[in-house]
């Protein structure tokens, strides 16, 4: 399973969005009041957290270290001890400051650096637990840290893959929510430096662990290469102003930078998508402007046998794509054409080819839909064994067949599914913490969101609670109904909340307890393992298995529905008459 973090409500994962930290760290050079300005601006720059540090200093340092002098441009005091002691908040800043994060609806947490910093930063029940590079290596550190049960954020600047793994074997037995961050201890770091990919390496070695980057270059470029990567976690650091003294303001991030950069992130997130190609609404004018077409490229005259000279490939592209010559080309046209007119297959002799106006149709939406096309289903009547393929005999009988699914389907405004054998294949996986998960497609959720931009309602009934039901539903964004005693009775019940017949419901099932929701629903869909009682009342059985594709199947086929009914020159009236139509 892949790594998830929660930290306060925010739950993080391969899927999520980034979750940015502003490390306010000292910049705010020991005034509460700068430090509040600074909470309100990293607010407003849209972050997520912001972060303190926090330390002991009489026992952090050597006497020789707190000691020594400390006379430079950053120092806000006459040797490093007083110059730490002035930048450091106590008990009632820090009380205060947690106060008015709440109050923005910011997370704020601390790095600490020591055990009784660890233990002031306990008292005040912070959701996380932020561990500096420096201390890696102090295992007794780490360990002390894991043992409050909060999410622990380890950055790793300065270290080996030995020391990442010592530090990673401390802590997982203790607490296995963490999060590394690659870092480059430097101040700031030069883009040869970062080492961004070490983030892949991260990603494989330790695949319990959440993985981030603390970003101390200049820009925003590279964090954004990094969530691309797959960090999710990004700790930048912040200050209101560069010519503030101290050391980190100069490689701070200033209010205009911060607001680009989560601006970015949360694009990256979308702009990533879903892996699948598909066509946008938004490419569809801009494609048939620029596409082609076939067209007559002078008079021609029924009976004319086309050849190259008589073709050509002309834009826009709202007719039979150039890809479809090879079928034009030696064929006797019945109709007489102007030049520029569309070339059709109706317009051809001997094209009529079973299915053909659907199939195209169908190729323009998905490959997918393409396949459920060649098992068109007649409408009102249930089938009585597997998919069986359906022979078409001239174009009208195609036409009307194709209408009276196309309208069937667009009439369904609920799809609900059963969870197991639909949604997984069957295979239960225990986990180390006792939970059973299953194996489910991913490309089933993305099939989900095409009934969200179709305004199709869609549920998972499930007879008994499940955690792993829960939180897959969770991740696809649809509604389950747990431990459901009557599935039909629910239906009905929906039905009514909806304002819709039973004929307006497709469900989905596998098993014999399906059965009741299967004989009572307008488009009863079994998947292809299905039981054979239920496959026999079934009037469409998916070419996919349950658990690989069989959800995204039944998506793919309304969509077509929608899109053929919107777009198809097919749709139009015309009834089969003297054509058939043989199963």
């Amino acid at each position: 399973m892949s790594p998830q973090l929660r930290i306060g409500d925010i739950v993080l994962n391969e899927n999520s969005d980034c979750f940015v930290i502003a490390e306010v760290g000292h910049n705010h050079q020991g005034s509460l009041e700068k430090a509040k300005q600074m909470f309100a601006a990293a607010k407003e720059c849209g972050c997520d957290a912001v972060k303190l540090q926090k330390r002991h200093n009489r026992t952090l340092y050597t006497a020789d270290l707190y000691n020594k002098p400390y006379e430079n441009e950053n120092s806000f005091g006459a040797t490093y001890g007083e110059h730490r002691e002035a930048l450091e908040f106590g008990l009632a800043e820090y009380q205060e400051l947690m106060a008015y994060a709440r109050e923005l609806g910011l997370i704020m947490f601390a790095t600490a650096f020591d055990f009784i910093s660890a233990d002031f930063l306990a008292g005040l029940d912070i959701p996380v637990y932020k561990i500096a590079s420096g201390d890696l290596t102090n295992t007794p550190l780490l360990k002390y840290v894991a043992g409050f049960g909060k999410p622990m954020i380890i950055s790793t600047g300065g270290a080996t893959m030995d020391d990442v793994r010592r530090a990673y074997d401390a802590v997982m037995p203790i607490n296995s929510q963490i999060c590394l961050l690659q870092c480059t201890a430097a101040y700031p770091a030069t883009h040869e430096e970062l080492n961004l990919r070490v983030i892949e390496t991260y990603r494989k070695e330790f695949p319990q662990a959440l993985v981030g980057l603390s970003d101390h270059e200049n820009g925003i470029a590279m964090a954004l290469a990094a969530y691309v990567l797959g960090a999710r976690v990004v700790e930048k650091h912040f200050t209101l102003n560069h010519t503030w003294k101290g050391t980190d303001q100069a490689f701070s991030l200033e209010p205009i930078g911060m607001r680009k950069l989560v601006r970015d992130l949360r694009r990256a997130r979308t702009a990533l998508g879903d892996g699948m190609k598909s066509q946008y609404p938004g490419e569809k004018s801009p494609i048939m402007k620029m596409g082609k077409k076939i067209v007559a490229a002078r008079p021609l005259v029924p009976g004319c046998v086309l050849t190259m000279d008589d073709i050509a490939l002309k834009s826009p592209g709202d007719g039979l794509p150039p890809y479809e010559l090879e079928n034009v080309l030696g064929k006797k046209l019945i109709t007489a054409l102007k030049p520029d007119d569309n070339i059709t297959f109706e317009m051809l002799e001997g094209t009529a080819q079973p299915g053909a106006e659907i199939i195209r149709a169908v190729d323009q939406v998905t490959a997918q839909a393409n396949r459920i096309a060649a098992q068109v289903i007649p409408a009102g009547a249930l089938r009585s064994a597997p998919p069986m393929q359906i022979e078409f005999y001239g174009p009208a009988a195609a036409k009307a067949r194709a209408r009276e699914l196309a309208g069937l389907l667009a009439g369904i405004r609920l799809v609900a599914f059963d969870f197991d054998g639909v949604f997984t294949d069957n295979t239960v996986y225990t986990m180390q913490d006792g939970t059973e998960a299953v194996s489910c497609w991913r490309g089933d959720g993305i099939g989900l969101r095409k009934l969200d931009r179709l305004g199709i309602a869609k549920m998972v009934i499930s007879s008994e609670p499940n955690c792993v039901v829960a939180a897959r539903c969770q991740k696809m964004g649809i509604e389950c109904r747990h431990s459901v005693e009557n599935k039909l009775e629910l239906l009905e019940q929906l039905a009514r909340e909806m304002q819709i017949g039973l004929e307006q419901i497709a469900f989905v099932g596998n098993d014999i307890n399906d059965l009741p929701c299967l004989k009572a629903v307008g488009l009863p869909i079994a998947v292809h393992d299905s039981h054979p009682h239920v496959v026999a009342d079934a009037r469409y059985v998916t070419t996919a298995d349950g658990g690989q594709g069989a959800v995204r199947e039944v998506c793919d086929l309304l969509e077509w529905a929608h899109g053929w009914m919107e777009a198809s020159p097919l749709a139009g009236a015309g009834t089969a008459q003297s054509d058939s139509a043989v199963m």
